[in-house]
């Protein structure tokens, strides 16, 4: 997995959790992507946690093209 940093926007809080399987910023605040893209390139131990989250979220969530795929046949499939 990758360490994944993204805004701190509902949709992505969704199935994103800051400090857990992503490092998240806030959109409207100067120079937070810049930071949060320092922090995650500079510490090593972070960077290999938030990979680890983000890959065990993909796989709880099966959040893969065909998970999608089984979702979407499930409902077409549902009416």
């Amino acid at each position: 997995g990758k360490a994944v940093v993204a805004p701190a926007t509902p949709n992505l809080q969704e199935v994103l959790t800051d400090d857990v399987n992503a490092l998240m910023f806030e959109q409207a605040l100067p120079g937070a992507l810049e930071s949060a893209l320092t922090r995650i390139c500079t510490d090593t131990s972070l960077r290999q946690r938030l990979a680890q989250g983000a890959a065990d979220t993909i796989d709880r969530l099966d959040l893969t093209w065909i998970g999608n795929a089984r979702r979407v046949t499930a409902l077409v499939e549902a009416g």
